[in-house]
């Protein structure tokens, strides 16, 4: 069986320390991919109800910065060789292309 983890994606809940951490304890325990979120936006108001919290709403302030998808994968990389690394989602458009 394969398994993938999530890494932190905000300054919040990690730095580049605990993503390199991340990484080599996830290879080390022979995890098989290592997948990084983005978001530009996150609103201050919706509709829907968000599933995974009590309250329905996001567990992280609207403001919150996210890490560079491709920064976080680059800071693993560095310390990784084998584990699959990838971004759960990359908004390509968003990004200046130089």
């Amino acid at each position: 069986m394969k398994v993938g983890l999530f890494a932190p994606g905000t300054p919040r809940m990690a730095g580049g320390a605990l993503l390199r951490a991340v990484a080599v304890s996830a290879e080390r325990l022979g995890i098989s991919t290592l997948w990084v979120p983005e978001h530009v936006v996150l609103l201050d108001k919706y509709t829907s109800k968000y599933p995974y919290s009590d309250n329905g709403q996001l567990p992280a302030p609207t403001n919150a910065p996210i890490f560079d998808p491709f920064i976080s994968l680059a800071t693993m990389a560095a310390v990784t060789s084998k584990i699959r690394l990838a971004t759960g989602i990359c908004l390509v458009p968003e990004h200046n292309p130089l």
